[in-house]
């Protein structure tokens, strides 16, 4: 078979107009090359065939008649990397043995009756196929509605006629475990109980999943909101387990929208899938293991592989930290915002395949969402709802308040741990949440953004392990926080101004790609550009809404709190693990059995 080639990972320092010295990061090499050499060897940035790139360098150039590049000469002299020489690499490493998931958790608040509901399906689906995960139920229900919950996880476990193990961490619980691990008096309480018990009126969802992580410590786990239901499908078309995407920059999930509840779930093909078993081929392992392993080159995609990635596999440093499944039913989302420029083409062709079509698209919240392929990338946009983690590695803290926990989770993974990979599954489990939702139409800024916006402000080019980079990034946003509010607010300002730059160009950008069609479309894109520059100029533009606080002052005030708080609990998260884990060692985690 020919052979498929791409231009190998280069760093170019310009010398005149002549020539360039050209650094190769994967051989740990230097040439002086000419310009045009270089040039040619960049525009190959997916693997193929020389005759197709010749083709479509030709084409771009648009004069058929001009000199076919002389690509061989350069793969020859390195800069064009094989993706035979890319495999071959595989058999200096030496692979970890895959490992195995140990708990099941389920992060619960006031929700009694869907955890009855939630828990016999995914007990079952483990009894099926001889799975024993433990399972634990880490509560933020309010001391009334405690009882309620560990009975309603009792019945749901009576109901599936289980015999798996339930594990119980309510509040009274995390209070105790804040009492353990701060006993040597070495973490600082407050930043603890930040942590895992935070006041305030907020959402505590984050709060939650870092108990989880606590409780979790050193085992790999299986994770799912409360009003979910385990009953796996396949989105329409797909169906298919096999086949490997490596690396994408953009969202990795393709949509499916739906009028309601009951459209969706007649779409889906439904499926006898050993859930722990799927999240096991992925989650833990070394990237280049299922590359390996995904069979032979035809049942794989190179053609998105991004070049951090493809350091990651010449090393064989890439390891998948965290693993998702698709959803069917309520999308979870936000807002509709990223749906009119998501560049799935599935996705946009379901979206304007029609004016009515595009309109349910963004008022129902029903979808299928899953990646069509089992897909390695860097995880962003990142939820929650169904995710396996490996909990045997470092992996950062959740913000403990409000919403898009999960967003802060997944920036501070792929600033803290470079060579972390998330990896998406191409099935889904249902999302069935009770009560209506609507989606969020206004042009705001939520706390997790205005995190997430202080995370991108630090650039850390070390090479040192996770640990040190957390609390790299924990000391830079603690002083960051600490500025004088002037100077945090400006920093604050140019982030957001950035992210609106970068949201207007691409907002222009797919307007011309699709010459402004169709209309109605065209419109609503045309609308956001409009509030976008409304909103910027504001007085309080990139100040979080979800916060209370009438006056700019106090809502920076708050804000600077938020970000120091988060900064301090990444710095001391290394130790909270470390000490967490030799609790659980000694069978002193505060857990009870129900």
């Amino acid at each position: 078979m020919e052979d498929l080639y791409r231009c190998t990972p280069i760093v170019r320092f310009p010398l005149g107009g002549s020539f360039e010295l050209v650094y190769f990061p994967l051989g740990r090499s230097a040439q002086i090359l000419s310009p045009p050499e270089v040039k040619t060897a960049s525009l190959c940035s997916q693997f193929r065939k020389l005759s197709e790139h010749v083709a479509r360098l030709q084409q771009a150039m648009q004069t058929v008649e001009a000199t076919p590049p002389d690509l061989a000469a350069l793969a020859q002299r390195g800069l064009l990397l094989s993706s035979s020489e890319l495999l071959d690499r595989f058999s200096d490493f030496e692979a970890v043995a895959p490992g195995q998931l140990g708990w099941f958790a389920i992060p619960t608040s006031s929700r009694p009756a869907e955890l009855e509901r939630a828990i016999p399906s995914y007990a079952s689906n483990f009894a099926r196929f001889g799975r024993k995960p433990k399972i634990l139920i880490a509560d933020d229900s309010p001391p009334d509605e405690q009882a309620s919950t560990a009975k309603a996880a009792q019945l749901g476990l009576q109901v599936a006629d289980s015999s798996l193990t339930c594990w119980y961490m309510g509040p009274n619980e995390k209070r105790r475990l804040i009492d353990l691990l701060t006993e040597d008096g070495e973490i600082p309480r407050d930043v603890v109980e930040f942590g895992l018990c935070p006041g305030g009126d907020m959402p505590k969802m984050g709060a939650n999943r870092n108990t989880i992580q606590m409780c979790t410590a050193g085992e790999m786990l299986l994770t799912a909101d409360d009003d979910t239901i385990c009953q796996p499908c396949f989105a329409p078309g797909a169906g298919d387990l096999g086949g490997l995407r490596l690396g994408s920059e953009i969202d990795p999930t393709e949509f499916w929208f739906f009028p309601d509840h009951g459209a969706a779930l007649a779409a889906a093909r439904f499926a006898e899938l050993d859930i722990a078993a799927e999240h096991e081929k992925v989650l833990g392992r070394q990237v280049w293991t299922v590359l390996r392993d995904s069979g032979p080159s035809s049942s794989f995609d190179l053609n998105t592989l991004c070049t951090h990635l493809l350091c990651s596999l010449w090393s064989g440093q890439g390891q998948i930290a965290v693993t998702a499944s698709g959803c069917v039913g309520d999308s979870g989302m936000h807002s509709t915002r990223g749906l009119r420029y998501h560049e799935g083409r599935g996705t946009r062709e379901r979206l304007v395949a029609s004016e009515s079509d595009y309109r349910l698209a963004l008022r129902s919240r029903v979808v299928i969402r899953q990646a069509p392929n089992a897909t390695i990338c860097h995880g962003t946009p990142f939820s929650t709802m169904f995710v396996g983690l490996d909990n045997r590695q470092l992996l950062p803290p959740f913000l403990p308040i409000g919403r898009n926990e999960d967003g802060v989770f997944a920036c501070a993974l792929n600033r803290c741990i470079p060579d972390g990979y998330f990896g998406y599954l191409p099935w889904s489990l249902v999302h069935a949440p009770t009560g209506s939702r609507e989606y969020n139409t206004a042009v705001e800024t939520r706390i997790s953004e205005v995190v997430i916006a202080c995370i991108t402000t630090w650039n850390s080019s070390s090479t040192a392990g996770a640990e040190k980079r957390l609390q790299s990034l924990g000391r830079h946003l603690v002083e960051l926080a600490s500025a004088p509010p002037e100077a945090f607010r400006e920093a604050i300002l140019f982030s957001s101004w950035g992210q609106a730059s970068f949201r207007v160009a691409k907002a222009e950008s797919q307007l011309n790609a699709f010459a402004y069609s169709p209309s109605y479309w065209a419109e609503d894109v045309v609308k956001e550009i409009e509030s976008i520059l409304a909103a910027i100029t504001r007085p309080d533009f990139a100040l979080p809404s979800d916060l209370r606080g009438s006056e700019t002052h106090e809502l920076l005030a708050r804000t600077q709190n938020i970000v120091r708080r988060y900064g301090e609990l990444l710095y001391w998260w290394p130790a909270m693990i470390e000490r967490a884990t030799e609790l659980a060692a000694n069978d002193q985690l505060p857990i009870r059995r129900i």
